[in-house]
């Protein structure tokens, strides 16, 4: 997929309404964390953001690392408080939330 690529966002959260509200606004990969996402929320400039949760992204992680890993839910809660949540900043006005 192309950086000017929209993928199309798959949460049973979201309503038609809000999928046309965070419209260009980035989400995370792969796909499969689609279902860590609780809602919408406004950004300081009043743009629609998607909006996760911390809980269900480690959860979706820790499935990845069950049986590679000694403590899998450790494992993914450094990922997504390293990785995730660092990236947030680089990801512009429009990132995510993580809550």
């Amino acid at each position: 997929m192309s950086d000017d690529e929209i993928r199309l966002v798959k949460s049973p959260a979201l309503t038609p309404e809000d999928l046309v509200a965070i419209m260009g606004a980035p989400v995370f990969d792969p796909p499969s964390l689609d279902v860590a996402i609780t809602g919408i929320a406004l950004n300081d400039d009043g743009d629609a953001v998607v909006v996760y949760s911390f809980d269900k992204l480690v959860e979706c992680y820790a499935n990845d690392y069950e049986g590679e890993s000694d403590d899998p839910w450790q494992d993914a809660t450094d990922w997504v408080e390293y990785n995730t949540l660092g990236s947030l900043q680089m990801m512009g006005p429009r990132a995510p939330r993580v809550e």
